[in-house]
């Protein structure tokens, strides 16, 4: 853990798994969004071990059935800037769950790349 790095605060966390810390995202795109954040502080996904992969698959899980309980989206986006170039700003390995709604977006058409700005057209 980095003491510096806005993720690394457990505080946050609201559930977790072996190398994952589950919160709800500060700037939310729509009412549940979910950050999952890996235990580990690395800057870089392509050097996750094969226990951080095969357990994101079970943190993601556990983002779902806490999303849905309190939520209840009609459908989601995950995803993961990577690298400055992709818009990653927190230089710490974490992973996007955004519950959508229908209705939250008048063209839902490009899934991810139209849920941040739903003026662009694709």
């Amino acid at each position: 853990m980095d003491n510096t790095c806005p993720l690394c605060q457990t505080g946050l966390m609201v559930a977790e798994t072996d190398c994952w810390m589950l919160m709800w995202d500060e700037y939310p795109v729509s009412e549940g969004h979910m950050l999952i954040v890996m235990k580990r502080h690395d800057a870089e996904h392509w050097d996750m071990s094969q226990d951080e992969w095969q357990d994101l698959y079970v943190a993601i899980g556990e983002a779902k059935k806490l999303i849905d309980d309190q939520f209840s989206p009609e459908g989601y986006n995950i995803g993961s800037n990577i690298g400055e170039a992709a818009g990653q700003s927190v230089p710490h390995v974490h992973i996007h769950v955004i519950p959508r709604y229908k209705g939250d977006n008048a063209k839902p058409r490009g899934g991810i790349r139209n849920v941040r700005n739903p003026l662009v057209e694709y």
